[in-house]
Order: structure tokens, then C-alpha cells, then sequence
């Protein structure tokens, strides 16, 4: 699990801070909203799954704002897997 925060919206990105579970540490990714890349920094003690799985929320908060089920960017978000 992991939370998005911070969440900002304009006509080219997505993007938020992520916090893993269980953490103090955040780092940012920004998802491009044209081509759904993304470039996130790192917590070393992570590694790259928890970037990805941020990239994954901001793409279905993406898809809810595209789809009207959500009218803005939320300001945060939880981000669960199993």
C-alpha cells in the first residue's frame, strides 16, 4: 500500500508525491498524460516496485477523471495491492 499526495493536475501531467506504507520518506512522479510515461524518483530502501505502483494510481485517477466518474484530482489517495 502506498498514498498519493499532493496530487496536481494540468493539461500535460499528472503528478504527486507517494509515501510508501509504513514510511516517513516520499518521493515525486510526474506521469505524462498524452504518452503515460512517467518519471519518478526512487527510495532506495524501496526500490522501484513502489514508484510503479504510483505510476498505477495516477493512471486510474487519470482513467476516473476521463471516464466523469470523479470530477477533479483528488488531493491524496490510497494505493492498494494484493
Amino acid at each position: 500500500m502506498l498514498k498519493l499526495i499532493n496530487i496536481k493536475l494540468n493539461s500535460k501531467t499528472i503528478e504527486a508525491d507517494y509515501v510508501p506504507e509504513d514510511s516517513q520518506q516520499s518521493a515525486h512522479i510526474t506521469l505524462n498524460i498524452d504518452s503515460e510515461e512517467y518519471k519518478a524518483e526512487e527510495i532506495e530502501e524501496y526500490g522501484p516496485t513502489y514508484s510503479r505502483m504510483a505510476a498505477n494510481g495516477l493512471l486510474r485517477t487519470l482513467e476516473e477523471l476521463r471516464a466523469g466518474r470523479i470530477k477533479d484530482a483528488p488531493e491524496s489517495r490510497t494505493v492498494m495491492w494484493y
